[in-house]
C-alpha cells in the first residue's frame, strides 16, 4: 500500500524520530494477529518466550519497529519453507538484561552462509531473489536511529537468530 511507502521513506529524511514509551511485549503482542495465519498456514510451530504481561519498557516509534520486526519474522519464515515441515521452528524471546531490551527471532532453516554473515546488512545486498536487500539494511537504519543495536546472534540449537537490542525506559 502507498501508507507502507510513504512511511519508509520517511525513514531516510533526517526528521526527527518521533518515539514514545511501550511496552515492547504489547508491541510484539499486537503484531501476532499479522504473523500467525502466515505461520499456522505454513506448519510452523512458533514458541513465543515473553511474558503474557511485560514490563520492558522502551522507547520506538511503534511503528518503524513494528515494520522491523514483520521483516524479520517473514525473512525467517522464508527461510523455513524449504524446510521439513516437522523441523519448522520459530522463536521469539524477550528478556531484559542490565540496562537493556533483548528481542530475538530465531528459525531453525538453513542458517546463513558464513562467507554472507558479514554483508547481509549492505544495502542492496540479498541472499534471495526476491530481494530482502532493503529489508535487512532498513531494519538495521531503523533500530540504530532508536540508540539500539540489531545483529546476528549465534544460539545453540538455532540456525539463525537476529537479536535487536534496545535501552530499556524503565
Amino acid at each position: 500500500s502507498s501508507d507502507v511507502c510513504s512511511s519508509d521513506l520517511q525513514v531516510f529524511s533526517n526528521t526527527t524520530l518521533v518515539a514514545q514509551r511501550v511496552d515492547l511485549v504489547e508491541v510484539v503482542s499486537s503484531l501476532e494477529k499479522l504473523f500467525l495465519p502466515l505461520v499456522k498456514k505454513e506448519n510452523i510451530s512458533i514458541n513465543r518466550k515473553y511474558p503474557l504481561s511485560g514490563s520492558c519498557y522502551v522507547a520506538v516509534n511503534t511503528r518503524e519497529f513494528q515494520h522491523v520486526l514483520l521483516n524479520l519474522l517473514n525473512n525467517a519464515i522464508e527461510a523455513l519453507i524449504d524446510t521439513n515441515e516437522h523441523e519448522r521452528h520459530i522463536e521469539i524471546n524477550i528478556i531484559k538484561k542490565d540496562h537493556s531490551a533483548y528481542l530475538s527471532v530465531s528459525d531453525t532453516g538453513k542458517g546463513i552462509d558464513p562467507s554472507m554473515q558479514s554483508s547481509i546488512f549492505n544495502l542492496l545486498n540479498s541472499t534471495r531473489f526476491a530481494g530482502m536487500g532493503l529489508g535487512l539494511w532498513l531494519s538495521q537504519h531503523i533500530i540504530e536511529r532508536h540508540k539500539g543495536r540489531l545483529y546476528l546472534s549465534p544460539q545453540p540449537g538455532w540456525s539463525t537468530t537476529f537479536m535487536i537490542e534496545l535501552p530499556l525506559n524503565d
